[in-house]
């Protein structure tokens, strides 16, 4: 359909001030967000860049045309000029739209020439044919009396229509490669221009021709540069994974995840390119309707979240690809797959159980995470808030933490007046919890020393009572963690301790395990100096395990040098061992240390110690700890 309209009413027709003013506004406010925020900027952001530029520089001539029109001042070369400018600009900026998602849709080169250089060629040919039109009177043109020859033949629009359905094409085509939210997003924002252009030439203006790319633009910010997704990697950010996860998890949807622990893996992914293409062709054969994530710099996660759909076959299936994929190249991993559990409902928490699960097995195995370690895991998260609580409490007569303590003894009055303390802690859940599953998580954590406060106190309140009551006891020993020792208040809050137990300092003895005394040397000196004022006497706990550096241990007034239970056992084997453990009984027996061995469990180990300068004896031959209150069935009154 052809017409002639006044040149005015044309404007009015295909021009709205306002519609353009706000993508001005858009246009610069972006623009500086995109420049100076921390946004994620690979290397095809700066097309998004351009975008903004190109369409700011577009609406302000589509502005300018448009002042001049309402001006009446006839300068149609210059309209002409304004016009072609305009359509030149959006018609660039869909085509940059569509180089930008060559990247994300791992499109393959079919041309000789690059994808963007047909593009730029169809650009060329729709500018002259444009030009020509306009020439032969076919397409847009001014009359001398200022008639406009509105025609539908608007070539630009044309080039931007196909561009666009190009691209939705491509977004199907290439819906494999990515992952299915992404390609129904791309595909939305793909076919909304195409929607706008139709309207707008349904209803005979052209509004939205700005608008229709500012949508585009604005799903590619936030989609790829927001950094919730990584190009390079096709996976999602370790918060969006999950919370997706959580997501499911509060919906009862079962989900499968399948984690690799690749060693290096973003070494792998920057400098080898062959690890890349493995990694592609793994993801389109495994993904699918699934997520991935780097969940750190040596760990992905694969999640598929689904409802009532048996599961098993996923995991085979990664698993195979992932075997296809990465077996040929020289690199460790393991794999580890599970299916989430109504006892865990916290998404982060699969993360802590994949990597518990990977410290089960060696490179090159695989592991199906079981309903025990799911127990496991949930008896650790248990313990774990048990500790935070007692932690933030930090109720120095908490009911959770028990003392036990393991009789020593004394070789020279055959009596029993001193002991180990030891801790446990009693859980409304579990009951009695032992050392090795809540000490390790209480040192990793800093929870450590709180505790270590709370025995002490129990174990000062327990002296205080045998005293009362005419029990000899000379002294009951408490270990020192790493975390104990480098708080700088710990000595003022023993001695605090003490003297709020109206105890000698001398009742107490401190237990520091030798290779602490490596790491630690000059942080520990100060405080062991200041133990031995004050009459606390020093044990030197394990000695024998480790590296002994032995000017550091004559260094400090350690008063007690405690012998491993291995070395009573090298000590029985051969009669070179013997004279080894012998020779350093008698050097420190010699220098005045008394020797405490530990892990007597026999008569035989009992007399090979006491002919080895033994001073104390302690082990389950006399017996095995007990709770602090039948200390005193083997003490003596006084």
């Amino acid at each position: 359909m052809e017409e002639f309209i006044p040149i005015r009413e044309y404007a009015e027709m295909t021009i709205a001030p306002a519609c353009e003013i706000i993508v001005l506004v858009i246009c610069i406010t972006f623009y500086l967000l995109l420049d100076k925020s921390y946004i994620s900027k690979t290397e095809s952001f700066r097309y998004i860049k351009m975008t903004f530029v190109i369409l700011y520089i577009s609406s302000t001539t589509r502005l300018v045309m448009y002042m001049l029109i309402a001006s009446s001042i006839e300068y149609h070369f210059l309209i002409y000029i304004l016009r072609s400018a305009y359509y030149i600009g959006i018609s660039f900026c869909s085509l940059l739209y569509a180089v930008y998602l060559k990247g994300p849709l791992r499109l393959k080169q079919t041309f000789k020439f690059k994808f963007e250089h047909v593009g730029y060629i169809a650009l060329a040919l729709t500018i002259l044919i444009d030009i020509v039109l306009s020439i032969t009177k076919a397409g847009f043109y001014i009359t001398e009396n200022n008639m406009a020859h509105n025609t539908r033949r608007n070539t630009y629009i044309i080039f931007c229509c196909i561009i666009f359905l190009g691209i939705n094409f491509n977004i199907f085509r290439s819906k494999s490669r990515i992952p299915e939210k992404s390609s129904f997003c791309l595909m939305i924002t793909g076919l909304l221009p195409l929607v706008m252009i139709f309207l707008q030439n349904f209803w005979k203006n052209q509004f939205f021709m700005s608008f229709s790319i500012i949508i585009p633009a604005f799903a590619l910010i936030l989609m790829f540069h927001t950094g919730s997704y990584d190009l390079q990697t096709n996976s999602v950010a370790v918060n969006v994974f999950y919370n997706q996860l959580q997501n499911a998890l509060d919906k009862n949807k079962t989900c499968f995840i399948f984690c690799g622990y690749i060693r290096s893996l973003s070494n792998y992914m920057t400098v080898s390119q062959e690890f890349r293409d493995s990694y592609q062709n793994f993801f389109v054969e495994t993904v699918r309707d699934g997520m991935i994530s780097l969940l750190d710099s040596e760990h992905i996660a694969i999640a598929y979240i689904k409802k009532n759909k048996e599961l098993n076959s996923e995991a085979a299936y990664a698993l195979q690809n992932f075997h296809k994929n990465f077996d040929s190249i020289n690199m460790e991993y393991k794999l580890i797959s599970l299916e989430t559990d109504p006892l865990v409902r916290d998404a982060k928490s699969y993360g802590d159980i994949l990597k518990i699960a990977e410290s089960k097995i060696v490179d090159g195995q695989t592991y199906r995470v079981t309903k025990e370690d799911y127990e496991k895991y949930t008896k650790r998260k248990y313990i774990y808030e048990q500790l935070s609580d007692i932690y933030n409490k930090s109720d120095l007569d908490d009911p959770r933490v028990l003392v036990y303590c393991q009789p020593v003894r004394n070789v020279k009055t055959n009596s029993y007046d001193t002991a180990e303390s030891l801790m446990r802690l009693r859980l409304e859940k579990y009951g009695m919890i032992f050392p090795d599953e809540f000490i390790p998580m209480a040192e990793e954590t800093g929870f450590i020393h709180v505790l270590t406060m709370i025995l002490l106190n129990k174990v000062c309140e327990s002296i205080s009572v045998m005293v009362k009551e005419g029990y000899n006891i000379s002294r009951i020993s408490i270990n020192l963690s790493v975390h104990d020792i480098e708080k700088e208040a710990l000595c003022m809050e023993i001695t605090q301790i003490i003297e709020n137990n109206f105890l000698e300092a001398s009742k107490i003895a401190v237990e520091i395990t030798e290779s602490k005394l490596i790491k630690n040397m000059d942080l520990i000196k100060s405080k062991i100096l200041y133990f031995h004022e004050i009459g606390i006497q020093l044990y030197l706990d394990d000695f024998g395990t480790g590296y002994s550096n032995f000017e550091r241990i004559m260094e400090l007034p350690f008063d007690i040098i405690k012998f491993d239970r291995s070395l009573v056992i090298e000590a029985s084997k051969t009669e070179n061992n013997r004279f080894m453990v012998k020779s350093f009984a008698e050097m420190f027996h010699r220098l005045n240390y008394a020797l405490l061995y530990e892990g007597i469990e026999d008569e035989v180990d009992e007399m090979n110690c006491i002919s080895m300068n033994a001073a104390y004896l302690q082990g389950y031959k006399y017996s095995k700890p007990i709770p602090i209150d039948e200390l005193k069935r083997f003490l003596t009154k006084i």
